[in-house]
């Protein structure tokens, strides 16, 4: 028998009440994005409480999962999307792409854009990407090698590129480089998210992560359009889940998972 995965949502993080708070947190799967207006800007959502169709679109961002369980504590989405939105603070999310505010506009279609797993080096991609508009498109990827390309003329930021570890070069390293996120999720206060809790029949930790990332998968491939996300290679396979789109009239799924993105 199939299982459904109801999505909630889209809610600002910053204005949950505690019967919210509650309800997310627990495992499940999120997906996390900003509130832009027709033309794909970014809005200033300081005074706006919550989602009107009327006047806002959602675009997801990333797509991620909280399996409940923790190094040091039990993780579940509220913790995991409070950590997300420290983007000059948390540890993984100073690595986040960023992309720049004209890009946000296209990359969820763009052929060009590449779907980032575990085994598939997507720098050269991203500099393919960021040359069409003159260095304008990919503000940072945490990668030594992109880095080069991207930053010219700093002598400073050139020499605190880290080449021991390629990956581990936190835009908080780097001066000449825009942090869109802090610009649209902190100064702008537009972070949202949309939620699905699911439950499983999982006896052990052996178990439990192989399910969120298949779920986590299924929820990336039935998006319309794609995100910044790390995820597992499609193979087809939901785990006799099925897509529910509960959300207020978002519109971001598509009617059978894909990996063909039509955009929003």
């Amino acid at each position: 028998m199939e299982n459904t995965i109801e999505f909630k949502g889209p809610f600002n993080i910053n204005h949950l009440d505690k019967n919210l708070e509650l309800e997310i947190d627990k495992p499940g799967i999120y997906i996390w994005g900003f509130m832009v207006d027709s033309n794909y800007n970014p809005l200033n959502c300081k005074n706006i409480v919550s989602f009107s169709s009327e006047k806002m679109k959602f675009l997801p961002y990333y797509v991620g999962m909280a399996t409940g369980k923790g190094k040091n504590n039990k993780m579940t989405i509220y913790k995991r999307l409070n950590q997300h939105k420290q983007v000059r603070n948390n540890a993984s999310a100073i690595k986040y792409t960023r992309l720049s505010i004209k890009y946000l506009k296209e990359f969820f279609n763009d052929p060009l854009f590449p779907i980032k797993t575990s085994n598939y080096d997507i720098t050269n991609k991203f500099i393919e990407i960021d040359k069409k508009s003159n260095h304008a498109l990919i503000e940072y990827y945490n990668n030594s090698k992109f880095l080069y390309y991207k930053i010219n003329n700093s002598i400073k930021d050139k020499t605190n590129i880290n080449n021991i570890k390629p990956t581990n070069n936190p835009i908080t390293n780097f001066c000449t480089l825009n942090d869109t996120l802090q610009e649209v999720i902190v100064e702008k206060e537009n972070f949202w998210f949309c939620y699905a809790d699911c439950s499983h029949n999982c006896t052990n930790d052996i178990e439990l992560k192989p399910f969120y990332e298949s779920l986590e998968s299924l929820t990336y491939y039935s998006l319309k359009g794609k995100t910044i996300s790390k995820i597992k290679k499609w193979s087809g396979y939901n785990n006799g889940y099925v897509m529910k789109d509960g959300t207020n009239n978002t519109n971001i799924f598509k009617a059978e998972p894909s990996t063909e993105f039509p955009g929003y």
